[in-house]
C-alpha cells in the first residue's frame, strides 16, 4: 500500500507540473436531464489522445485551438463538438439504446444490456424505505434470488442472505461482500473458549453480521451478483455469489450541498407463543415452587429445588396463587433513534463528501441495546487530463448489550416461557438477603438474566480506499486500486454469582472476555483497452493483477468462581483459563477481460482468473476460473426494420452465460497438526488440557493429506428480458444450474489410521431454479407515478455425491434428537432425527398396548428448512409529493424445528395443554405384537402422557418429528407514507423538506406456533437454519421520520 501512495504522489506531482506547462480544456458532460455522466469517453477528432469524464462529468484535456473533439457515452448519441474551455456539453439519449448501467464484478460499470448473465440493482430509496440498520436485511424481498433470515429482533441480531442456495457442506455459504471494488468481512462468530466441545452457535447471545457496520445512508445503490457468471471473477471468493456496494459520492454540481435525516422508532413485540394461565406450578395438580430450605440462602446443599412444570392446581381453586401476566411484564417498547447528516460539493475538477451518521436502540428486552456511529468520507479530483485520484474511509463504532439466547439455562427466552403463571418474575431480586428469587433452583429468572448477565461488546472498523486512474489515450487507461479491512472486537459476558449460565452451572460466578482483531489488504491494478469503430462494433479487454492479504487474531480469556459479589474482574476469579488462535491467509491472481459488441445487438464476453492460494499449501497449484457469456439483444433487429416497434417492444433480449467459480479449504487444512484433546461425554463440558497443571496435545482426529483442489460452482444460465411500451412494463425471467464439485469434507476412516476422519474433495451438490421479476409502470404523468413490482425464486436443492460408502453427514451439531445433515438425493440441510414408527399401508403412528405412540429406533428424514419459493410483491403511487408504498414479503415452505413447542407441551405451559381435564385417543395402528395388532387405536391416555410423550419432548418416549412445523409466512415487511415539497421554485437555499412515515412488520399471516418464524437459533455464522428453540423474538416497529436537503 506504501507503493501505492507513493506512486500516486508522483502521478499527483507530475500531474500538477504538466497542468501547470500546458494549456488545459476543461469542460462538463451532462445528459439531457442535466445529470452528469460518468466515464463519458473524450477524443480529439484526428488525433490519438484523449480522457474521461470523472464522477462529476468533468473533464480536462490538452487541445489545440480550433480542433473539434468527439464525445460518447453509453446510452447516449455521440457528438462531435468544438473544443471551447469551460465548455458544457449536452447529449442526448440514444432511444434505440436503453441506457441502464449496473455494478459488476471488481467494481466495474457495465452497460446492463450488454450482460449476458443476471443482476439485481437496489437502489438507495428502497434501502430506506425498508427501515431496517442492518443493510442485509434491508435486502429482503427486494432481489429475486436472494433469502434473506433475521436471528431475532434484538438490537443488532445478525441477519443471513444466501444468493440460489447453499454451494458448500461445511465452509461459508454467504456471498462475497464487496464495497466500492473492495472484498471486506461480513462474518458473524460467537466467541468460543478453545476447551469448549460442543456447537456455540446453540447457545450464546444474538451476535451481529460485520454487514451491520455499513451506513445504509452511505450507500448509492446495491449490486447483487447471483451466479458464478457474475461472479467468477473472485475466482474462489465467488461460488457463493456476490453483494458489491457502492457508496455515495461527491455532489455532481458546484458548491456545497447538505442532506439531513433523523427518525425515532418504536418496537414492539410481533409475535410470541400462547401460554395457558389456568393451571399453577406443580405435578399432579399439588403446587411445588423453590424453597432455599432451613438457611434461606440460595443455592446450598439444603435447597428444595422444586417442580418447573405447570401441570399444578387450577387457579381458580386456590385462594392464594394468583396468575401473572410475566409477558407483559418482562416486554417493553424499545426505540431506535436515528441522525444523519452529510456535506458534499464539487468544483471543475474535484468532489468530496463527508458523511456523519449515528444510531441508537433500546430493545423490547429489558437493558438490550445497540449503538452504532459511522464517519464516512470522500474525494476526488482530476488532476491533469490523464490523471484522476480519489479515496474513500469510512470508520464504524458499534457497541451494544446482547440479549442471552437458546439453550441455556441463563436463556432469556427459556427462562421465561418456561416460567410457571403463578411465579410474579418482578419479584426477581431480594434486597435484604442480597440474592435472587426463583421459581425452579437451577433456572435463572429471566429479569436476573437482563440485569446481571450482561454480555457487552465494542467493535472499532476501518474501511477504505485509495485509487488512481490514468488515462494514457482515448483507448488506453490504468486503474490501480488498493484498500483495507481492518476491524478489533472486544466483548465480556458476564455470568453473575446465583446463575446457573455458566459453564458449570453452578452458580458460583464466571466472566468471560474476548478479542478478535481482523485485518484485510487488498490491491488490484487493471489495464484496460477499449475501442469503438464507428457504431457498428465495440471491442475492449482488461488485465489485471490482484492482491489479497488476510490475518485474524482472535483471543479468549475466562475466570470462574467469583471470589466477591459486584466485582466482575479476572482477577476477582480462582480458575483461569486462555486460549487464542492467529491464522494468515493470500492469495494472488492475473485475470483477463474481453467484450465484443456487434451493432448494439450482440455481446460476447469473455473472463479469466487465474488464482494461486496459500490454503493450498506452499507448493500448491495455481487454478483457473473461466466464464462466458452473450447477450443477444433481438428488439434492435425489429426496431431496425420497423421504427415504430420501439413504442411497444423497448428491449427484447436473450442471455445465456457458463462460468467456472470456488471456495477455496478452510485455513491450514493443507497439513496435519498436534491439538489440545477435549474429552467429554456429550452432556458436561467434561475435561481437556491442561489437566491437573499437566499440559498435553495429541493429533487431531481429523487428517489433512493436502493436494487439495478448490471447490468449483460450474453455472449455466439461461435469461430473457423483454420491455415494452417505452419501458412501462418490464420482464426478467433467469432459469440456472449450478452444480458443486469437489466439495470439502470429513470422510470416516478406519480407527486403524489412527485418526476419524479424512479431510478431502468428495462431494457434490446441485441448485437450480428459477427467478423470475416484473415491474409495471401503471400511471406516468408529471404529477402521478405508479408502479407495481414483483420477485419470484425458486430453488431446488439436491446433494449428489458424498465420499464413497458414505451416504448422510452431519453439517453442524445439532441436539441429540435431531440435527441438520447433507444426505445424498435429499435437499442440503435437510432435519434428520427421531421419529415415529408408521404403519406401512396407512401412515399412520403405531400405538403400544397402552395407547401410547413408538419410537422408531431408526432415524430418519423428518422435514426441510429450505423453502419452496419466495414471493415479493411490492407497490408505490406517487401524488403530488405524496408517496405511498408497501412491500409484502411471501415465503411458502420451509420447516421449522420448534423445541420451544414441544417442551412447552411437555412442561404444561402451552395453551393447548390447559384441555388437560380428559383423555386422548392418539389416531394411530396398533403395532405388531400387540393384541390388537393392525386395529385402529381406541385406548385413552391422560392428558399428562399425552402433552408429554406425544406432543411434548419426554427424552427417550417422544419423537423430535413432533416439533416439525410449517415455517411459511405472508408478512407485510414495510409501509411507507411520505410528502416531499420541492422548495427549488422558491428558494435557492433549500432544496426538499420530506417527512416520512415507515411501519416495519407491521402484519403478519403464519400457522407457525412460536415466535416470528423469521429466525434462526444458530444466526448468520452458522450453515444450519430452521432451529427455534428458545429463540428471542422478532419484532414490529412504527418509525416517523424528517429528510432535508439544502
Amino acid at each position: 500500500m506504501r507503493k501505492l501512495l507513493f506512486l500516486i504522489l508522483i502521478f499527483l506531482t507530475i500531474g500538477i507540473q504538466s497542468w501547470a506547462q500546458s494549456d488545459v480544456l476543461r469542460g462538463k458532460i451532462l445528459d439531457d436531464k442535466g445529470e452528469s455522466i460518468i466515464g463519458a469517453t473524450v477524443r480529439v477528432k484526428g488525433a490519438n489522445k484523449g480522457t474521461t469524464s470523472d464522477n462529476n462529468g468533468n473533464f480536462m484535456l490538452n487541445v489545440e485551438e480550433g480542433e473539434f473533439l468527439i464525445i460518447s457515452a453509453i446510452g447516449m448519441k455521440s457528438i462531435e463538438v468544438q473544443a471551447d474551455n469551460g465548455m458544457v456539453v449536452k447529449m442526448q439519449t440514444d432511444a434505440k439504446v436503453l441506457r441502464e448501467t449496473v455494478v459488476t464484478a471488481l467494481g466495474v460499470k457495465k452497460e446492463k444490456r450488454a450482460l449476458g448473465y443476471s443482476v439485481s440493482d437496489v437502489k438507495s430509496d428502497a434501502l430506506q424505505k425498508s427501515g431496517e440498520i442492518n443493510v442485509i436485511e434491508a435486502l429482503a424481498g427486494k432481489a429475486a434470488g436472494a433469502q434473506v433470515t433475521s436471528s431475532a429482533g434484538t438490537p443488532g441480531a445478525s441477519s443471513k442472505i444466501l444468493l440460489r442456495g447453499n454451494s458448500t457442506f461445511t465452509g461459508n455459504n454467504e456471498p462475497l461482500f464487496v464495497i466500492d471494488g473492495i472484498p471486506v468481512d461480513n462474518s458473524t462468530s460467537q466467541p468460543v473458549a478453545g476447551d469448549y466441545p460442543y456447537n456455540e452457535n446453540l447457545a450464546g447471545v444474538n451476535e451481529s453480521n460485520r454487514g451491520i457496520d455499513i451506513n445504509p445512508d452511505d450507500i448509492e445503490s446495491i449490486s447483487v451478483l447471483k451466479g458464478p457468471a457474475a461472479a467468477a471473477l473472485y475466482g474462489a471468493r465467488g461460488g457463493n455469489g456476490a453483494i458489491v456496494i457502492t457508496t455515495k459520492k461527491g455532489r455532481k454540481k458546484k458548491g456545497i450541498g447538505i442532506t439531513y435525516n433523523t427518525s425515532v422508532e418504536f418496537t414492539k413485540v410481533n409475535k410470541l407463543p400462547k401460554l395457558q394461565s389456568t393451571y399453577a406450578q406443580g405435578s399432579g395438580g399439588n403446587y411445588s415452587t423453590y424453597n432455599p430450605g432451613p438457611d434461606g440462602i440460595v443455592n446450598t446443599a439444603d435447597d428444595n429445588l422444586g417442580n418447573p412444570n405447570s401441570w399444578g392446581p387450577r387457579f381458580d381453586t386456590s385462594s392464594t396463587l394468583h396468575a401473572y401476566d410475566n409477558f407483559g411484564a418482562f416486554f417493553k417498547t424499545g426505540h431506535g433513534y436515528t441522525n444523519n447528516v452529510a456535506i458534499d460539493g464539487g468544483g471543475d475538477n474535484s468532489s468530496f463528501r463527508l458523511s456523519l451518521g449515528n444510531y441508537k436502540s433500546d430493545g423490547v428486552i429489558p437493558n438490550s441495546n445497540y449503538a452504532r456511529t459511522t464517519i464516512n468520507l470522500f474525494g476526488e479530483s482530476t488532476l491533469s487530463p490523464w490523471l484522476r485520484i480519489g479515496a474513500t474511509g469510512n470508520y464504524t463504532n458499534g457497541k451494544g448489550t446482547r440479549v442471552q439466547n437458546g439453550s441455556t439455562l441463563a436463556g432469556t427466552m427459556l427462562t421465561l416461557f418456561r416460567t410457571p403463571a403463578s411465579f410474579n418474575i418482578l419479584n426477581w431480586w431480594d434486597d435484604k438477603k442480597e440474592q435472587p428469587n426463583l421459581y425452579y433452583g437451577i433456572y435463572d429468572n429471566p429479569l436476573f438474566t437482563a440485569n446481571r448477565n450482561s454480555y457487552t461488546d465494542l467493535t472499532n472498523r476501518l474501511l477504505g480506499n485509495v485509487y488512481g486512474v490514468v488515462t494514457f489515450t482515448p483507448t488506453l487507461s490504468l486503474n490501480v486500486k488498493s484498500g483495507i479491512d481492518n476491524y478489533t472486537t472486544n466483548s465480556t459476558q458476564i455470568f453473575d454469582l446465583y446463575s446457573f449460565g455458566n459453564d458449570n452451572s453452578d452458580g458460583m460466578g464466571q466472566i468471560n472476555t474476548s478479542n478478535n482483531t481482523y485485518t484485510q489488504m487488498y490491491t488490484d491494478a487493471i489495464l484496460k483497452y477499449s475501442e469503438k469503430f464507428d457504431d457498428a462494433y465495440d471491442f475492449s479487454v482488461s488485465l489485471g493483477y490482484n492482491n489479497w492479504d488476510m490475518k485474524n487474531s482472535y483471543g479468549f480469556q475466562r475466570g470462574r468462581n467469583f471470589s466477591l459479589p459486584n466485582l466482575y474482574n479476572l482477577s476477582n476469579t480462582n480458575e483461569l483459563y486462555a486460549s487464542n488462535s492467529i491464522s494468515k491467509m493470500q492469495t494472488n491472481a492475473i485475470f483477463s477481460d474481453v467484450a465484443l459488441g456487434f451493432y448494439n445487438t450482440l455481446y460476447v464476453n469473455f473472463t479469466g482468473r487465474n488464482e494461486w492460494s496459500s490454503t493450498f499449501g506452499k507448493n500448491g497449484k495455481s487454478f483457473f476460473y473461466p466464464k462466458g457469456d452473450i447477450s443477444f439483444v433481438f428488439s434492435e433487429l425489429i426496431n431496425r426494420a420497423n421504427n415504430d416497434a420501439s413504442n411497444v417492444l423497448s428491449l427484447g433480449k436473450v442471455r445465456v452465460a457458463m462460468a467456472k467459480a470456488g471456495i477455496s479449504p478452510s485455513i491450514y487444512s493443507d497439513r496435519n497438526y498436534y491439538t489440545t484433546p477435549i474429552f467429554t461425554d456429550g452432556y458436561t463440558n467434561g475435561n481437556g488440557f491442561p489437566y491437573l497443571g499437566v499440559n498435553g496435545y495429541s493429533a487431531s482426529n481429523v487428517y489433512n493429506p493436502g493436494n487439495l483442489l478448490p471447490e468449483s460452482v460450474t453455472g449455466k444460465e439461461l435469461g430473457v428480458e423483454l420491455r415494452f411500451w417505452k419501458n412501462r412494463f418490464g420482464i426478467d425471467f433467469t432459469t440456472y444450474n449450478q452444480v458443486t464439485n469437489n466439495i470439502l469434507l470429513s470422510r470416516p476412516v478406519s480407527p486403524s489410521t489412527g485418526y476419524q476422519y479424512v479431510y478431502q474433495n468428495s462431494g457434490k451438490m446441485q441448485n437450480k431454479g428459477i427467478e423470475l421479476t416484473l415491474d409495471l409502470n401503471v400511471i406516468k404523468m408529471k404529477n402521478v407515478n405508479w408502479n407495481i413490482g414483483m420477485t419470484y425464486t425458486k430453488n431446488r436443492n439436491e446433494v449428489l455425491e458424498l465420499a464413497d460408502g458414505v451416504s448422510e453427514l452431519s453439517i453442524e451439531s445439532g441436539f441429540s434428537e435431531i440435527g441438520s445433515f447433507a444426505i445424498v438425493g435429499q435437499p442440503y440441510g435437510v432435519f434428520y432425527g427421531t421419529r415415529w414408527q408408521r404403519d406401512a399401508a396407512t401412515g399412520k403412528v403405531l400405538v403400544d398396548a397402552n395407547g401410547l405412540p413408538l419410537v422408531d429406533p431408526i432415524t430418519g428424514k423428518i422435514g426441510d428448512p429450505n423453502p419452496k419459493y419466495l414471493l415479493g410483491l411490492s407497490n408505490s403511487i406517487t401524488v403530488y409529493g405524496v408517496n405511498f408504498s408497501f412491500l409484502f414479503d411471501i415465503r411458502k415452505g420451509g420447516d421449522i424445528w420448534n423445541g420451544t413447542y414441544t417442551r412447552l407441551n411437555r412442561m404444561g405451559r402451552t395453551e393447548e395443554s390447559a384441555d388437560r381435564e380428559r383423555t386422548y385417543v392418539i389416531d394411530g395402528i396398533f403395532a405388531p405384537g400387540t393384541p390388537k395388532a393392525g386395529m385402529s387405536n381406541d385406548v385413552a391416555i391422560s392428558a399428562l402422557n399425552y402433552f408429554s410423550r406425544y406432543v411434548g419432548d419426554a427424552s427417550g418416549t417422544s419423537a423430535a418429528e413432533n416439533a416439525i412445523q410449517d415455517g411459511s409466512w405472508v408478512r407485510l415487511r414495510s409501509l411507507n407514507l411520505s410528502y416531499r415539497f420541492d422548495f427549488t421554485k422558491y428558494t435557492k437555499h433549500i432544496q426538499y423538506i420530506e417527512t416520512f412515515m415507515t411501519a416495519r412488520n407491521l402484519w403478519l399471516r403464519t400457522k407457525y406456533k412460536g415466535v416470528d418464524p423469521e429466525t434462526s437459533l444458530t444466526g448468520a455464522g452458522s450453515n444450519i437454519n430452521g432451529y427455534d428453540y428458545f429463540n428471542n423474538p422478532g419484532t414490529k416497529s412504527f418509525l416517523l421520520g424528517l429528510r432535508i436537503g439544502l
